[in-house]
């Protein structure tokens, strides 16, 4: 009996769209993730894939969990950034004999502490880490700072469960001809540093000034006893992901106001679902699905003003040349995929 591939990460918090590259990669692997606890800010409700086994963090101390480890005897072993210094040891108890990957998603840019990390990685744990893999070129110029060679540095960590949004892509094509839905959706957490002050003052002056658009919210967070009550503004509270195709029938185009967003998978999910997107330059995966008057519009962070701006932008656009907007982000949306995630897997493995 062929022994087969064993792949272990060391994870955060899971999500639905990494589950499912999870899911494809175990049609050629085995796969163990460990996993911080749910968020209650986020939910989720998971179906474990055939041939991917979850362990619970909270459940191992750092010696259980090296030894736990070293029992399934991973080929390769992907870490979660630096946050959990238990990780950390188990990836130095493993670093000579099983292939060692950091996952980044931190942008470059240039502070004082990301210059002393830069400085002191050679010295720091970081040195146990053979490889870098990365969502893309933003934080790619930071894996490099601090000490990647770039043959050493892979991009497109983050994918989108396509499979889904693909469908509903198709699924609300024909409807969308018929009558386009004038509604912006938003979603993601209710908390500050989401940008959604900025989005609910914003669209109060769009309406103001005689926009016609509704905007739909859908997430929870600890601000959500804070929510703007407004006419034209619907709260729907956390959705399940596999509800989310229902959300996305009935928007036109999909706003992040984030102040701070590292990647935004969410961004990939409704670009491959056919939206037009409104995007604060903040959102890391901007360069990667959006093209600015193509397939939506851009606007910097804290500026409500330029999101009502970007709202009349979308308005102001036939059915058709919506319907176009929608094409290009699908087309976008499908540049990184389930496929070349487990490719990349699979290619860490055998350099």
């Amino acid at each position: 009996m062929i022994n087969k591939t064993k792949v272990l990460f060391l994870y955060t918090e899971i999500a639905e769209y990494f589950l499912a590259a999870c899911s494809a990669l175990a049609e050629k692997a085995e796969v163990f993730i460990v996993r911080w606890p749910i968020n209650s800010a986020a939910p989720f409700e998971f179906e474990v894939p055939k041939g991917v086994h979850i362990l619970e963090r909270q459940q191992y101390d750092t010696p259980a969990l090296i030894q736990k480890a070293k029992e399934i005897q991973p080929d390769v072993v992907f870490c979660s950034g630096w946050m959990d210094k238990g990780y950390l040891k188990v990836v130095k108890a493993l670093s000579e004999e099983t292939v060692t990957v950091i996952n980044l998603d931190n942008h470059w840019k240039g502070n004082l502490k990301q210059r002393i990390a830069s400085l002191g990685a050679q010295y720091s744990f970081l040195k146990y880490f053979k490889y870098a893999w990365v969502p893309g070129a933003k934080q790619k110029e930071y894996a490099q700072r601090l000490g990647f060679p770039e043959d050493n540095i892979y991009k497109g960590f983050y994918t989108a469960n396509l499979e889904r949004f693909n469908g509903v892509f198709d699924q609300s094509r024909p409807s969308k001809q018929t009558i386009y839905p004038k509604r912006f959706l938003y979603l993601g957490r209710y908390v500050a540093y989401k940008g959604i002050f900025d989005l609910w003052k914003g669209f109060e002056q769009y309406r103001n000034q005689g926009g016609t658009w509704e905007l739909i919210c859908a997430g929870t967070g600890d601000q959500w006893d804070n929510r703007a009550i407004a006419e034209g503004i619907e709260h729907v509270g956390f959705v399940q992901p596999q509800d989310i195709p229902k959300l996305i029938e009935k928007s036109g185009a999909y706003v992040l106001p984030s102040h701070e967003e590292p990647w935004g998978v969410s961004v990939h999910e409704m670009a491959a679902a056919g939206l037009p997107l409104l995007l604060s330059q903040e959102v890391g995966s901007i360069s990667t699905f959006l093209e600015e008057g193509k397939n939506g519009f851009s606007f910097p962070q804290k500026a409500p003003e330029l999101i009502a701006a970007a709202m009349f932008s979308i308005e102001k656009m036939s059915d058709g040349e919506l319907l176009k907007m929608g094409e290009i982000s699908h087309e976008k949306g499908n540049y990184i995929n389930a496929n070349n995630w487990v490719n990349t897997v699979l290619k860490i493995i055998e350099d």
